[in-house]
């Protein structure tokens, strides 16, 4: 599996929080969509922990997720470290 889109699911953070525990030991995905949901800060803060750790991701997508300022923040602060976003 190289793509994932979970976008307009009602994903809570709870189910965000599971999903960025798998995708810190992720090697195969490229792809990671979560648009649409119901992220909420807490759930982008459990993300933004995954993108400082994952080097596969190429893509991720998130908006429309509820994640607020403060959410958005911690993304921002994950994407300094992370390298390989594009």
């Amino acid at each position: 599996l190289k793509t994932f889109y979970i976008s307009g699911n009602n994903i809570g953070p709870a189910g965000a929080t599971a999903l960025a525990e798998m995708l810190k030991i992720n090697t195969t995905l490229k792809v990671f969509s979560i648009m649409g949901n119901n992220v909420g800060p807490t759930g982008a803060t459990a993300l933004a922990e995954m993108l400082k750790i994952n080097n596969t991701l190429q893509k991720f997508w998130i908006h429309g997720s509820k994640i607020g300022d403060a959410g958005g923040k911690v993304v921002l602060d994950a994407l300094k470290v992370n390298s390989t976003l594009t």
